[in-house]
């Protein structure tokens, strides 16, 4: 298959067949291809089937992005679930809320101390049929649980649905609609105040093939790119990244570190990096603490600038693997001196801005239109538009509502229509109406 699989698609669980289909691709370092993952996740969603699940119903997850969190995201979309994804750092009384407020049957946890959060809360989360406990060693605690349930017996639950009904996703799969949330994000929101946002499978599938589009086969070569994950499946840039592999049938890779990044992106050596302004800081002060070994009192961008730059932009390239073409950063702006620092060493950092309520990217900064410092233009799909108080207006048609959204931050245009992104403003997010969401 050549250039990107752009035929279109309805519905996120279409993304995984159309590829074992196509090609072998490998998805993850355990050297999985496509076929046998889709095979993998296919299990997994009759077994949610036996349990007791139905179309709709809501599972959250308690877990980092792993290749097991990733088989679970695909085997929920195949079932017609709504994954309700939450920071692995997130405490108990945030899972209880999310509980309660948005209707989760099914809780899947990755170890003993994400078990515990629900154990300690069990008595107000009756509505919780079954618990997925991923981790052997946390069985033994949880096995005192009548609603624990391990991966073995979780499997079993799918091979047995498998005898009975083999064609049960086949027969679910026209029961699968596009309209349907794939999953439900907290966000901040604009107030402050934190609130569920659900994505539809029309707007993740919508945003993903905006961004495709925008950047077009050469840029994003299909089959060809590794990507290494920093980002957690509950964020919407993580779910962008994860989905966009699928779309174009790429590698993904994880890591459990939460610093030290550089160690694993030489193991891994990838060719893009998704990651939030923190990271490339961290990647950044590490890269210049190394180099101050060698060169004492010489800061990167210093070093850049100086008579020695190829071999300071050599080794940064090294230090990053060695193949890494470009990087794709969100939230927050980046600083400028990160920004000089990988730029100048002929690795370009993509910066945008995006909602969750757009499921990824409104702008970004394209590989040929890079301005340092801004949110890019407009990718295909979306308008901004500056308010007289210098508010950012989105309207999207990856968005649930064809309305212009006010952002909740200030901004300004220039000549080119590129995006700067400014400060932050105290309005919630509404129509343009005036009616508040």
């Amino acid at each position: 298959m050549s250039g990107l699989p752009f035929a279109p698609v309805q519905h996120l669980s279409e993304l995984l067949p159309r590829l074992a289909q196509a090609r072998e691709s490998l998805l993850f370092s355990t050297d999985v291809p496509y076929r046998q993952l889709s095979r993998e996740a296919s299990l997994l969603a009759l077994a949610w089937r036996q349990l007791g699940a139905e179309p709709g119903d809501r599972v959250a997850l308690l877990c980092r992005g792993t290749a097991t969190s990733v088989r679970l995201e695909l085997s929920l979309a195949a079932a017609g679930l709504v994954s309700v994804p939450l920071h692995p750092s997130s405490g108990a009384e945030l899972l209880s809320r999310a509980v309660r407020e948005t209707g989760a049957r099914f809780l899947v946890c990755e170890d003993l101390a994400q078990f515990e959060k629900f154990h300690s809360r069990h008595s107000e989360l009756t509505a919780v049929k079954n618990v997925l406990v991923l981790d052997p060693a946390a069985l033994r605690v949880a096995a005192e649980s009548a609603v624990a349930i391990s991966p073995d017996a979780f499997l079993e639950l799918g091979r047995r649905r498998q005898n009975l009904r083999p064609d049960d996703l086949d027969a679910l799969r026209d029961e699968l609609s596009a309209d349907s949330p794939s999953c439900i994000l907290l966000t901040p929101g604009t107030s402050g105040e934190s609130r569920w946002v659900e994505i539809s499978h029309r707007a993740q599938i919508q945003a993903l093939l905006n961004l495709a589009q925008a950047f077009g086969p050469d840029a994003l070569r299909f089959g060809k790119e590794i990507s290494l994950s920093l980002l957690p499946f509950s964020h919407v840039f993580g779910r962008l990244e994860l989905w966009l592999s699928l779309l174009c049938g790429w590698r993904i890779e994880f890591t459990s570190r939460k610093d030290n990044h550089g160690a694993e992106l030489r193991k891994v050596r990838p060719t893009l990096l998704f990651a939030g302004p923190r990271a490339f800081e961290q990647l950044h002060e590490e890269f210049t603490e190394s180099e101050s070994q060698l060169r004492s009192g010489f800061s990167l961008r210093r070093a850049i600038r100086s008579r020695v730059p190829f071999r300071t932009r050599h080794q940064l390239r090294a230090f990053l693997g060695g193949r890494m073409r470009w990087m794709f950063c969100g939230g927050d702006p980046l600083a400028e001196t990160v920004s000089f620092a990988f730029h100048a060493a002929g690795i370009p950092i993509i910066e945008g801005y995006g909602l969750t309520e757009t499921a990824g990217p409104v702008t970004a900064n394209l590989p040929q239109q890079i301005r340092r410092g801004s949110a890019g233009r407009p990718l295909p799909g979306n308008q901004i538009r500056i308010d007289d108080e210098g508010q950012i207006w989105v309207r999207s048609n990856s968005a649930a509502t064809e309305d212009w959204l006010a952002t909740g931050d200030l901004g300004k245009l220039d000549v080119e229509g590129t995006l700067w992104v400014l400060d932050r403003v105290t309005h919630p997010i509404q129509l343009e109406d005036g009616t508040r969401i």
